[in-house]
């Protein structure tokens, strides 16, 4: 027995059994629409009047119409994909803080309908951000921004949104990250109340904003503490 809507054959059973093929051009003739309305009102496009959105739903519902979920992201302009860029493995899938990281984002992005398109990077640069691109992503979630990171103008020229994990180089462009600065000065200062002298400090690669931003903090420290 075939369920309610199941597909047979070249068509669909609706829920009598009786077997037909439904299509944009049958649904927009039964609503008396054009495909074109069918296909925008069935991508909530608010073009299309409210009215007109639940007639043309409710027929598709009627008739057990599934879009195709390629073309309601055609006619969206959407592809609920978001663009993750990690450091290339096995650095970062062994790393407690990318791995929690990426469980963050995912479970996020779930409960918001999105998928992911994870792509370990092995060097940063525009390059990089082109191979995403062609994938038709929505947007990009980027990690670790270099110092005057030529990542961030190569977007803003395509109109991608994007957001950095970690803080930028002059503030550019959408960033979160925790203050190294002053989480650099905090534990110079700890150490320094505990008497020791002789401190001191992995930054990271200083290629990075947050690898200068951790020894700014680190200077800053000794030097107030003269």
């Amino acid at each position: 027995m075939r369920s309610n809507g199941e597909k047979s054959g070249n068509g669909y059973k609706n829920g009598n059994g009786n077997e037909h093929t439904m299509t944009m051009q049958k649904i927009a003739t039964l609503a008396g629409v054009s495909k074109g309305t069918v296909s925008r009102a069935l991508a909530d496009d608010p073009k299309v009047s409210e009215k007109t959105r639940l007639k043309i739903k409710e027929i598709a519902s009627s008739q057990n119409y599934r879009p195709n979920a390629a073309a309601v992201s055609l006619a969206r302009g959407r592809t609920n994909t978001i663009g993750l860029v990690i450091p290339s493995a096995p650095r970062a899938l062994s790393d407690p803080f990318y791995l929690e990281f990426l469980g963050g984002v995912g479970d996020f992005l779930i409960t918001k309908g999105y998928n992911i398109l994870l792509s370990p990077m092995s060097e940063q640069g525009p390059g990089h951000v082109k191979l995403l691109e062609t994938n038709r992503i929505d947007g990009l979630i980027l990690t670790e921004p270099e110092q005057a990171d030529a990542r961030i103008a190569y977007l803003r020229d395509r109109a991608i949104p994007f957001v950095f994990l970690g803080q930028t180089s002059d503030n550019e462009g959408l960033w979160v990250d925790g203050d190294n600065v002053s989480g650099a000065r905090i534990a110079v200062n700890h150490l320094l109340g505990l008497g020791h002298r002789r401190i001191g400090c992995i930054t990271g690669s200083m290629n990075l904003v947050s690898g200068a931003n951790r020894l700014a903090g680190y200077i800053t420290a000794l030097t107030a503490a003269g």
